[in-house]
């Protein structure tokens, strides 16, 4: 079995600097998610999609609502942004990333049965956010005849908009304790 990489594995070999400046690459950032029974786990704890992972991409789909008015024409207003993210790997058996998200609770499951929680930032600033996604596995090892099997597995934003997050600050957190309070109680509670 391949060890558990976790945020603090990886950010071990990092010193973020709010103030970087300069050019990012792909590799500069992590996706990790909390795979622990009960998803209740610092941050630093998340485990990490890297192991075989080939190719990440981050989509922000911005929703639109186009309405026309009397002598101005077409307005267009901004509803909403729906954050997908997607990881294609080539299998393999015994990576906890993988093991989770290819496991048939969450192939098959629906609703709240897959949704977890996330990282995502950068590791030169430490800067980036968290939040909540449904996972949903496309592909769990296809390909040509002799190639290894490839995996594709999609994140879809659920929920409220991701909240900042900064690694120095809030690594030890948990996502409860980041959150904003309308994700965790009515707006009329107080």
């Amino acid at each position: 079995m391949a060890k558990i990489l976790t945020c603090e594995n990886v950010m071990a070999g990092f010193k973020p600097n709010p103030s970087f400046e300069g050019f990012a690459t792909a590799d500069d950032y992590i996706f990790a998610i909390d795979t622990a029974k009960g998803g209740t786990s610092p941050v630093k704890s998340y485990t990490v999609g890297q192991f075989g992972v080939k190719g990440f991409e981050r989509s922000l789909n911005p929703e639109e609502q186009t309405d026309n008015y009397l002598r101005a024409g077409a307005s267009t207003t901004k509803t909403g942004v729906q954050t997908t993210m997607s990881i294609t790997a080539d299998r393999y058996y015994g990576d906890p990333f993988q093991d989770f998200c290819l496991d048939l609770k969450m192939i098959y499951g629906t609703g709240q049965s897959t949704v977890v929680s996330y990282v995502y930032f950068n590791v030169l600033t430490g800067k980036g956010e968290v939040g909540r996604m449904s996972v949903m596995v496309e592909n769990d090892g296809s390909g040509d005849a002799g190639s290894k099997a490839e995996v594709s597995i999609n994140f879809s934003k659920v929920g409220d908009m991701p909240m900042a997050f900064d690694w120095t600050a809030d690594k030890d957190k948990t996502i409860a304790e980041i959150e904003s309070p309308t994700v965790l109680y009515d707006i009329g509670e107080e």
